[in-house]
């Protein structure tokens, strides 16, 4: 039979039940004279309960205490222990319930991020709903893909303003600091909670400073465009009631979003329904972005296409395998000073300049075309140029954004493909397309060398 164990501890004014041999604060029970085993001394006392709902009925007829807490440690040792408290304290609502309660005090009594989970709060973010995540999470095809994390800040910093419980796809990213994730939010008052397909503003302060938030709110508007919307959720800026940076760029950065306020009361299984159906449009829009939103935000000059790709590299290093295989569908358009353009990725571009090896396409044994060192990568740069170009993408039945389309140039060859004369031009292309073409069948892309050479006459600003 099992034993629960009710640690009171009466400086804290705390209540913590335990099971068992679970932790090695059970395990260590009676060992200090001033909390003993099955009475009262000057700090407190362990007392032995056969039942949750003993212990629970017990802690909750003392007086001057606060209300009863399940041990993080021992929820994460035994499963059933895990089940039984998330029953007593209501499931995810209970969680819920105590975070809008009480993670602002515990914010202001403990200000700094402490190493346990022995505050009720604290264990709520940390431990209670990401377990409920995680069974959601055990139900989809490629559970092992994915990683869930509660915070409430990194130790031992402050407490964050805006706790919260994340789902990371392992190809996408590890962290919110960086690519796109789903995310519960809490509000900074705590009046409100935010589950939220969202992106990492961090990457985005690092690689567009002052213009991060508007960068952000275009990637998430351009990213919501290309997905439907579920039913009860919304696209736009969400309201967080944040007064940090960091709080107001997760407001930029939704993508998909649904509200839940405090005064409204929110079963287990509404949030396990609502948090499968954003983890539906997190996997679409991985489908079709890449690992980073960066490669879909259209690019007004192709200075900063390229300067997105080099930022691609920096982060993922490089990937010398294609996003895809075999004839693709024609990529999503977005307006550009009042016209339709088709959107390059440069997450695919990215992989083209890994795939050829980093090196400019055009070299030969006697010429290297050397370049320089990136800043962003820290690798030699390249830039990707589309041999068929972009803007002639209504004349082709399938995707020209595909890396065997992509070829690495270093920025001498690549200014001569765009402004050189004709006649260089055509050596080049006929050079490209001999050994590119085999690629470009594959991808259901058939092209001849005149027409080639006739596009690459009057090049658009998007190619």
């Amino acid at each position: 039979m099992q034993e629960y164990w009710l640690n009171v501890d009466r400086p804290m004014g705390t209540q913590m039940l335990h099971v068992d041999e679970a932790c090695s604060d059970v395990r260590n029970k009676g060992r200090g004279e001033y909390k003993p085993i099955g009475l009262f001394g000057r700090d407190g006392g362990w007392l032995r309960h056969v039942s949750i709902y003993d212990a629970t009925k017990d802690a909750s007829e003392r007086e001057g205490f606060r209300q009863l807490a399940f041990c993080a440690n021992c929820r994460a040792a035994r499963p059933e222990f895990a089940d039984a408290a998330r029953s007593m304290n209501g499931g995810g609502s209970g969680s819920f319930d105590l975070i809008f309660r009480d993670y602002v005090p515990a914010r202001r009594r403990l200000s700094r991020v402490p190493k346990g989970n022995e505050d009720a709060a604290v264990a709520a973010v940390r431990v209670d709903l990401p377990s409920i995540f995680k069974s959601a999470i055990d139900m989809r095809q490629e559970a092992a893909k994915y990683k869930v994390v509660g915070s409430v800040g990194e130790f031992p910093l402050n407490m964050a303003t805006i706790p919260w419980v994340a789902v990371f796809r392992g190809e996408v990213t590890s962290g919110a600091r960086r690519g796109f994730y789903v995310v519960l939010l809490f509000s900074e008052d705590g009046n409100e909670a935010v589950l939220s397909l969202n992106q990492g503003y961090f990457e985005f302060q690092k690689e567009f400073k002052g213009d991060a938030a508007q960068k952000v709110r275009a990637s998430a508007d351009l990213a919501g465009a290309v997905l439907t919307t579920p039913p009860g959720f919304s696209r736009g800026v969400i309201n967080l009631k944040a007064t940090g940076d960091l709080g107001k760029g997760y407001e930029q950065a939704a993508i998909l979003s649904k509200v839940y306020l405090r005064r409204e009361s929110l079963s287990e299984e509404q949030l396990l329904v609502d948090l499968a159906t954003l983890l539906d449009a997190y996997d679409e829009l991985h489908r079709i972005a890449g690992s980073t939103l960066l490669s879909l935000l259209p690019a007004d000059r192709d200075e900063e296409f390229q300067g997105a790709i080099q930022s691609i590299i920096s982060t993922h290093g490089d990937l010398a395998t294609p996003t895809s295989t075999g004839p693709q569908p024609r990529p999503a358009t977005s307006l550009r000073q009042g016209r339709s353009v088709y959107a390059r990725n440069a997450d695919v571009a990215a992989r083209a300049l890994a795939m050829g090896g980093n090196t400019c396409a055009l070299k030969t044994e006697s010429a290297a075309h050397a370049t320089f060192i990136s800043k962003r990568s820290g690798r030699p740069y390249m830039e990707a140029h589309h041999l068929i170009p972009m803007s002639r993408q209504d004349d082709f039945a399938f995707s020209l954004d595909v890396e065997e389309n992509i070829v690495p140039l270093c920025p001498t060859c690549h200014r001569l493909l765009h402004h050189g004369r004709g006649d260089e031009k055509a050596q080049a292309l006929d050079s490209l397309l001999t050994s590119r073409l085999p690629g470009l069948n594959g991808r259901g892309l058939q092209i001849d060398r005149s027409t080639l050479k006739r596009y690459h006459s009057m090049l658009a600003e998007e190619d």
